[in-house]
Order: C-alpha cells, then sequence, then structure tokens
C-alpha cells in the first residue's frame, strides 16, 4: 500500500490541473478527494480526466465536479490478496484504503504485480 507522500490526495475546490499535478507527483493512477474534515469524498482517476477533458477542456474545474462519488474502496485491515480480488472484479488499478473513513493509503495494481501476489 502507497501512504503519505506515495499517494495523492486533493480537497473537493481543488481545479483539475492541482489534480493532475498531484497524480503526477504520486507517480499514481487516482487521487482521493478529501472533504474538508478529512474524510474521503471520492475519487478522480486518469481516466476521469480524460472524459472531463473531451467534454471541457478546462483544467480550471473543481475537483468535486470531475470525481467518481465514493467509489470502490477497502477497510486499512483487509489483505492485499482482497485488495486484489477487489481490483480485478471492478477492473481498478487502484484501489483506496479507508480507516475510520479517511483515506490513508492506496493499493496499485501495478504494486501488487510487481509484489507478485498474481
Amino acid at each position: 500500500m502507497r501512504s503519505g507522500d506515495e499517494m495523492a490526495i486533493c480537497g473537493l475546490t481543488d481545479t483539475l490541473r492541482d489534480v493532475l499535478f498531484s497524480i503526477t507527483r504520486a507517480h499514481a493512477g487516482a487521487a482521493c478527494v478529501i472533504a474538508p474534515d478529512g474524510s474521503y469524498a471520492g475519487v478522480i482517476t486518469d481516466g476521469d480526466v480524460r472524459r472531463h477533458l473531451l467534454a471541457d477542456e478546462s483544467l480550471s474545474a473543481p475537483a468535486c465536479d470531475v470525481m467518481t462519488r465514493g467509489g470502490t474502496t477497502i477497510g486499512s485491515d483487509a489483505l492485499a490478496v482482497e485488495g486484489l480480488r477487489l481490483m480485478e472484479e471492478r477492473k481498478i488499478g487502484d484501489l483506496p484504503v479507508l480507516e475510520e473513513g479517511r483515506p490513508v493509503g492506496v493499493l496499485m495494481l501495478k504494486d501488487v504485480t510487481q509484489a507478485g501476489l498474481v
């Protein structure tokens, strides 16, 4: 699981431009979007960004307009193989890990694959 600086996090009102920089800095494929109280609100994947840009080329849209609300998540007490199963079922590459409703990490399919769990 990636955590701390290795995960992309943004706020509801951050611009899409800020989100892209956060994803790029973390070498990730998605960013967790958090509410002002730090709770998990949703996720913005690189696919969400591409779909938004096809409809509206502006990078000034707020994260809350681009994100998938909620989305698939997993608890911090789950095993990596459970996360892998979920990612395979949902066909996703990044899985936010929550603890008490707050993002604490992201499980990435490429990391699980490199670790030899696949």
